[in-house]
């Protein structure tokens, strides 16, 4: 009966210590924690582009301007940099040698992604990123996001601060993170010594006025195509 006192009362000492520390010390780091070191579980598949860099082309429509493509582009920018030059794409001036196209739908402020690969291998993407709010607001945010689907990305974060995570509050500062890297790195097989040079980065928010909306991805697609 003693045994089982003593051994409440060491339970009941450590709990209480537990409480007294500060709540961050109670909370493993967001960065440092093994248990959520990257996302690559929730992947929809873990296709890649066979060589890098990628030919992107921006289709010339109604909506095309200089200036989205700008913002788009530096929002792909933020993946080469924060992989150290890793990810790189070039941008060509045809359809025909493109193995991503990009287009601006007025109609909506999502964005979409379709990815067509074969034996795990991508041969072409799709982004699609919607204006409808009215301006260039947070499209290199949201270019950022897409490219990285386009890039073999196919799924979404389950935190919400990830630049994955599937929705996110427009106005708002969005940032590749640590987990980000780390679940494209894994897709690509990449080194654990080279990926721990990889630095996170953080896009720019291009809002000329303080309104708040959350902006909703839809389900990417992705399509298999016969190697024959």
């Amino acid at each position: 009966m003693r045994y089982r006192s003593f051994i409440l009362l060491i339970l009941t000492l450590c709990f209480l210590n537990y409480l007294a520390r500060p709540a961050h010390a109670r909370t493993p780091d967001y960065e440092s924690s093994s248990a959520r070191k990257d996302y690559y579980s929730l992947l929809k598949g873990h296709s890649q582009w066979n060589k890098l860099p990628v030919n992107i082309y921006f289709v010339h429509d109604s909506e095309y301007s200089s200036a989205r493509e700008r913002a788009a582009r530096a929002g792909f920018d933020l993946w080469e940099q924060a992989t150290g030059g890793f990810i790189t794409y070039k941008i060509v001036d045809s359809s025909d040698h493109a193995q991503i196209t990009v287009t601006f739908d007025p109609t909506n402020d999502d964005g979409h992604t379709t990815t067509t690969f074969t034996s795990r291998r991508i041969v072409h993407a799709r982004i699609v990123m919607g204006i409808d709010r009215g301006s260039s607001a947070d499209l290199e945010c949201t270019a950022a996001h897409e490219f990285a689907h386009a890039l073999g990305l196919s799924g979404h974060s389950n935190d919400s601060r990830d630049l994955m995570y599937p929705s996110h509050i427009m106005g708002r500062a969005w940032s590749i993170t640590r987990r980000d890297l780390n679940t494209l790195a894994q897709i690509y097989h990449v080194d654990s010594e080279i990926v721990t040079d990889w630095t996170p980065q953080t896009c720019e928010v291009r809002r000329n006025d303080n309104r708040r909306y959350r902006r909703q991805e839809r389900d990417d697609t992705y399509s298999y195509s016969d190697p024959r």
